[in-house]
């Protein structure tokens, strides 16, 4: 999912070039770009650290790389990933791996959440 999103993010440009008038398509939105892949690996995963460790690296991959396209959506579903992980039936030590690389990767940046 970060090697498409990072090439997709590479790419993207702001200018749209119409090539069939009479075709209509609703742009991209980032933030369902991100929530798509993201989400259900997230919640699916809860209960293995390593697939909490991994999203959360790979959003925060996106988010500094591209801060532009997928910073906000990135930290948003960080926050939702911790929460999952939270939840998750985790014993304390891995609990607490997934909340230290949470706020490691997240907390010096501009946030809107925090837990």
């Amino acid at each position: 999912g970060v090697r498409i999103l990072s090439t997709y993010a590479q790419y993207k440009s702001d200018e749209i070039e119409v090539k069939y008038p009479s075709v209509r398509v609703a742009p991209l939105q980032n933030n369902d770009l991100l929530e798509d892949f993201f989400s259900p690996v997230a919640r699916d995963g809860a209960g293995m650290r390593e697939i909490q460790i991994r999203v959360l690296k790979g959003l925060s991959m996106l988010s500094k790389g591209w801060p532009g396209i997928f910073s906000e959506a990135a930290h948003n579903l960080a926050f939702e990933t911790l929460e999952h992980a939270i939840r998750a039936d985790h014993i304390d030590s891995d609990r607490c791996l997934i909340k230290s690389i949470y706020y490691n990767l997240f907390s010096g940046e501009d946030s809107n959440k925090k837990p």
